[in-house]
């Protein structure tokens, strides 16, 4: 569709009083590329507003997004107080650069470190869409119908699953222990091999560290 027709369309769209409180998770969670096409593939019928509400019904998506928005910000506060204090204070010219142990932070996509990054950042996204769209046992048969057609639509490329996710274009991959983020794999894994949350913390960072240096 055109920017027009999108323009027409919205305009003789029946919007309900419930949608726009599902409207407006979708714009606080996404950003305006994403929100844009989902309007559009609404306005051709492909999805429904309701498909959303019901998947805003299940907190694992915004719990989810919470931790990993906090997790980012810390750490872009963490490297950029680090920047800041090696350039003003030891009068440095320093960057951060991929081998920070910190976070790997996005290289240049001329970087030979490039691939390494994408392969470790595609991982944590997978990892989120799973966790997001994942069918639960209290799920009721409309939230997996919803849930089945966000993933088709994403699988048959009408949506993108890189405007889904906040941050994800400018993502730091946590290496430091602390700022691991424990998902529900990541928990179960715990309880069933007996660790605390410390000891998957430390495990989880040393995966990051030998992926980064065999890829």
């Amino acid at each position: 569709m055109t920017k027009q027709e999108i323009i027409n369309a919205i305009e003789n769209m029946i919007i309900y009083e419930k949608d726009y409180e599902t409207l407006l998770s979708i714009l606080n969670n996404s950003d305006d590329r994403f929100f844009v096409k989902l309007i559009e593939e609404i306005l051709l019928g492909n999805i429904y507003i309701s498909d959303f509400e019901r998947i805003f019904q299940d907190d694992s998506y915004s719990n989810i997004l919470k931790k990993n928005l906090e997790s980012q910000d810390k750490l872009n506060n963490e490297i950029t107080r680090l920047l800041n204090y090696r350039r003003d204070i030891l009068g440095e010219d320093y960057a951060i650069n991929f081998g920070s142990m910190i976070g790997i932070v996005r290289p240049d996509i001329s970087s030979e470190n490039y691939s390494i990054y994408q392969f470790l950042a595609e991982n944590v996204r997978k990892d989120l869409l799973y966790q997001m769209l994942k069918s639960r046992a209290e799920d009721s048969p409309e939230i997996v119908k919803s849930k089945f057609e966000v993933q088709k639509a994403i699988d048959e490329g009408r949506i993108n699953e890189e405007d889904i996710l906040l941050f994800v274009n400018s993502q730091i991959i946590p290496v430091a222990i602390e700022h691991q983020i424990l998902d529900e794999s990541d928990l179960n894994f715990m309880v069933e091999n007996n660790l605390s949350e410390d000891e998957m913390r430390k495990m989880k960072a040393l995966s990051t560290i030998l992926r980064r240096g065999v890829i």
